[in-house]
């Protein structure tokens, strides 16, 4: 758990998807808290969660128990397939 006043760190793709979903015409929400996805996407009308990860991030053993069926997309070319594909 954070300590107060401690930052959470985002992955080093997180701004990178963001702006491009945003680009693309999507709301996107970014959250953080323990055992909450990093992003909550709209596209026309549907809403996905997303877990955003850098190449070489891991979901922690926490993320892996309460994350269950959350999205996770390691760049903007996933995230946009993955709003492209909601139906």
């Amino acid at each position: 758990m954070p300590r107060v006043g401690q930052v959470r760190r985002r992955d080093s793709v997180e701004r990178e998807i963001v702006e491009g979903l945003r680009r693309y015409g999507c709301t996107v929400f970014q959250h953080s808290g323990p055992g909450v996805p990093d992003l909550t996407v709209g596209y026309r009308g549907k809403w996905t969660p997303m877990e955003v990860k850098s190449e070489d991030g891991r979901l922690t053993v926490y993320q892996v128990k309460t994350l269950t069926g959350v999205p996770l997309v390691y760049s903007l070319v996933e995230a946009l397939d993955l709003v492209r594909g909601l139906k």
